[in-house]
């Protein structure tokens, strides 16, 4: 990803607040085509809610599972993927900079995050896995998940393949008018602070926590 210096950060607990703020991601890898002849891989990606969990400050894995219906899931332990994590963005007006010579341009926050699944074929480790997401999504439905009949469950399992990926690099950026000035930056803050839309008002409410960060 094309990152220039003043949107760039490396500031693993903003990275982390954001991954579990928005864990809906798109997982891109390449795909082989069983009918095509010449064997020529095609780039394909499927959008999937992950989990982030910390081994250690250096050590991350993604959680997540594919329905087994999707082709994806053959082959990823065979190279390295892409996992992008982007939801707040925002149109800028020119017409909230100080000088006339200016052109609109886009806040927005994108997570790149690359690494090698592993596939998780235990029923037990699956499970646990699935728990792990609720855990993350909603605690309470743990226990209505732990009432329901054994055989739905194993059912259920049999429809989808779990992986986990080892975290290997992060490329982030926070494209929030860092480059403009600080007069600018409170005319925009202050201008997707009071926008209807929800996704611009969020826009604006991370330009204040990156900021104080």
């Amino acid at each position: 990803m094309y990152i220039p210096a003043h949107f760039s950060t490396n500031d693993l607990k903003q990275v982390e607040a954001f991954i579990i703020r928005y864990p809906m991601a798109t997982l891109v890898s390449n795909l082989q085509d069983p009918s095509d002849k010449e064997k020529k891989p095609s780039l394909f990606a499927t959008h999937l809610p992950l989990v982030l969990k910390k081994q250690s400050d250096e050590q991350w894995r993604l959680l997540g599972h594919f329905a087994r219906n999707n082709p994806q899931w053959q082959g990823l332990e065979e190279q390295e993927i892409l996992v992008i994590f982007s939801e707040p963005h925002a149109y800028i007006s020119p017409s909230l900079y100080e000088k006339t010579l200016n052109v609109p341009t886009w806040n927005y926050v994108a997570i790149h995050v690359y690494g090698t699944p592993r596939l998780i074929p235990d029923a037990d480790a699956s499970f646990q896995l699935l728990e792990q997401q609720m855990q993350a999504y909603e605690p309470n439905y743990l226990q209505q998940w732990s009432t329901l009949p054994d055989d739905y469950k194993q059912a259920m399992l049999k429809g989808i393949v779990c992986f986990e990926m080892p975290v290997e690099r992060i490329e982030a950026k926070f494209k929030l008018s860092q480059n403009k000035s600080a007069k600018e930056q409170t005319s925009i803050r202050e201008h997707l602070l009071n926008s209807d839309d929800t996704n611009v008002k969020m826009t604006g409410e991370m330009m204040i926590k990156h900021h104080e960060d």
